[in-house]
């Protein structure tokens, strides 16, 4: 074998507009056989002439900003826990329930109906506060819980849009980005789910040059919950709060036969990490959102397969010539 055919193949090097001699010093270098996009960047015409397989990158919840503008109430949604608040009286309690949250993450969801989607719960005896003792406050942000207990500690369980998209926030922060916040809109939303597979078809048209589709954040992301002062409150790289929205809790009932509450999702805090024991009700969440997921992502790979896209071929698999359409989900 040639020392040209022991250096080359299976390496895909990212590469950016700007960087061209850089980026052919180090294929050459490193022996890459592909090249790829990533989140913030764009491969110039003289990377694409280059000879190289071509990966590119999409993120179909973020691809189309003007839209997720025009539709906010498409976004995605994710159960969130107040800061627990201690009755000093037996009179009334107010909680500022986004207390401790990014706004600029976070949107509390008056969408729907709270005393139906949200709990509140009085954590000192674990019992879940009736709906006719509490109400929410919208000018002020705060939920009113009337006649508490003295001395016990009550929390809210409630329901946000996120306004500002998770990787998007994630890449925004620790890259000092400048550009405006990107939002992300839910696929489970019969309206959204509609849109995303055009957008998909004229995306996959514009993009001659692309070999290899690369789905990225496909749908979904890993739970990071920002605090006031962009910190890490919660991060969790396996956790499955994101997909959640009121539709989901509809539609989880319609296909298990049991409401799911918002406490099988908050989990006292713990938000179910992936240290936690999960519970039944958690189990039947993961089984629902892999089932949706699994089915989206099969319509959107076979409209990549259609397009006649490709994956790199493995010499060690396929016989020369041989060519196998795919598309690779990170």
């Amino acid at each position: 074998m040639k020392e040209s055919e022991i250096l080359t193949g299976h390496f895909t090097l990212p590469a950016q507009k700007g960087m061209d001699n850089v980026v052919k010093m180090l294929c050459e270098k490193w022996g890459a056989d592909a090249i790829r996009d990533s989140d913030g960047t764009v491969l110039s015409e003289e990377l694409l002439k280059m000879g190289y397989d071509v990966y590119s990158t999409i993120c179909l919840i973020r691809a189309d900003q003007e839209w997720a503008k025009a539709h906010p109430e498409q976004c995605q949604q994710k159960y969130l826990i107040s800061c627990p608040v201690t009755s000093a009286s037996d009179g009334e309690l107010r909680i500022k329930i986004q207390k401790g949250y990014s706004r600029e993450q976070y949107k509390i969801d008056t969408e729907h109906n709270p005393k139906k989607y949200w709990e509140v719960i009085d954590r000192t005896t674990g019992r879940v506060v009736n709906t006719k003792n509490w109400r929410y406050l919208d000018q002020t942000r705060e939920v009113l819980i009337e006649r508490p207990a003295k001395w016990h500690i009550y929390t809210v369980n409630f329901l946000v849009y996120q306004i500002w998209e998770t990787t998007s926030m994630y890449n925004y922060i620790t890259n000092n980005w400048t550009e405006e916040h990107q939002m992300g809109v839910d696929p489970r939303q019969p309206q959204t789910r509609r849109h995303l597979l055009k957008y998909l078809d004229r995306w996959l048209e514009n993009h001659p040059n692309t070999d290899v589709v690369r789905f990225t954040s496909m749908f979904y992301q890993f739970p990071l919950i920002q605090n006031e002062k962009r910190q890490n409150a919660f991060l969790d790289w396996s956790g499955y709060l994101d997909p959640m929205s009121a539709l989901a809790i509809d539609e989880f009932k319609k296909e298990k036969g049991y409401r799911l509450r918002s406490e099988d999702i908050v989990d006292e805090g713990y938000f179910n990490a992936s240290y936690r024991v999960p519970k039944k009700e958690y189990l039947d969440w993961m089984d629902f959102t892999q089932k949706f997921v699994r089915g989206y992502t099969k319509k959107c790979v076979e409209k990549v397969h259609k397009a006649g896209k490709k994956m790199r071929k493995n010499p060690s698999t396929f016989t020369a010539g041989s060519e196998t359409k795919s598309a690779t989900l990170y």
